[in-house]
């Protein structure tokens, strides 16, 4: 029976001797119900009691049942029952309740932050707590042609630990992750759903370390140390205290080392060189992480 003002009251269970003055009863949520199975949908006048002091006001209200906080691990039972009113408008008629369902709790699904790059290789993928998790897995994806579906890429024990490093995403691949949280149940581990999208970054190479050194008064040589997974090397050079700009784009060599000649210096200036190297990837060329600076006093020969 709706009277049409909402209950005030933000408690789960909602009883008679919570309502105050002027609240309405749309509906009393229960926690179990006194049948033998846990009931969902409607629990008829005769399946539960609303008393206000010593009377009995069952008959006054629609009583609804809302499943309440289940407890992760445990195992439920569900049995649903129809009913139609007569045609007084009042009389229920039942129909036989439906096979039991046996449902176990699992932990809800993490939310997802993010997943980026937070060094060569690696991939930091983050979410946000599940309470009553014991743990999460993580798993994920790749976009090459050996990836068709999801693969556990670690676990982490505790609710409270938030975040996993992917220390294996090869370079210049982009890897889609999710996680899906877990709790011990006597020493079996009871999985929840993940995050089906996921969330994606593309693995990158290692800063590049470069070596100069001044070969005539006009002219340097700078040594990049070739790194993992780059295809080639943008050259950044700056004069001085001035700002750093691409002077080259360099396929990588083969052995340890690419050698750039750099013929537009001139003796007597100071130059610092920075080497960031590049993955092709469908025709994009993927940047990795910015190296170390190297510097180079031109001296008058």
């Amino acid at each position: 029976v709706n009277y049409g003002t909402a209950i005030s009251k933000t408690v789960n269970d909602v009883t008679v001797a919570t309502l105050g003055t002027g609240d309405a009863l749309n509906s009393i949520t229960l926690v179990q119900s006194t049948t033998d199975y846990t009931t969902s949908g409607t629990i008829t006048p005769s399946a539960a009691t609303i008393k206000a002091g010593s009377t009995n006001v069952t008959a006054n209200y629609d009583i609804t049942y809302k499943a309440g906080k289940l407890t992760c691990g445990k195992k439920y039972n569900f049995v649903v029952k129809a009913f139609v009113y007569g045609s007084d408008g009042k009389t229920q008629y039942e129909s036989a309740e439906s096979a039991v369902k046996t449902v176990q709790a699992v932990p809800a699904t993490p939310t997802l932050v993010s997943a980026e790059v937070v060094g060569a290789k690696q991939i930091k993928v983050t979410w946000r707590q599940v309470s009553d998790a014991s743990g999460y897995i993580i798993y994920r994806h790749g976009s090459g042609d050996d990836n068709d579906g999801w693969e556990k890429a670690g676990t982490v024990e505790g609710s409270g630990t938030l975040s996993f490093i992917d220390t294996k995403a090869t370079v210049g691949h982009k890897f889609f992750y999710t996680v899906a949280a877990y709790k011990k149940v006597k020493k079996k581990q009871i999985k929840g759903s993940m995050d089906a999208k996921g969330k994606n970054a593309t693995s990158v190479c290692s800063g590049p370390v470069i070596t100069t050194e001044q070969r005539h008064a006009t002219v340097a040589n700078i040594y990049i140390q070739n790194v993992e997974g780059a295809d080639g090397y943008y050259l950044y050079r700056k004069t001085g205290s001035g700002e750093l700009a691409v002077i080259a784009t360099i396929g990588k060599a083969d052995g340890e080392t690419t050698t750039y000649r750099d013929e537009k210096v001139a003796a007597g200036e100071t130059y610092t060189y920075v080497a960031v190297a590049y993955t092709d990837v469908d025709g994009k060329k993927i940047k990795g992480l910015v190296g170390k600076e190297g510097k180079l006093v031109m001296k008058k020969m």
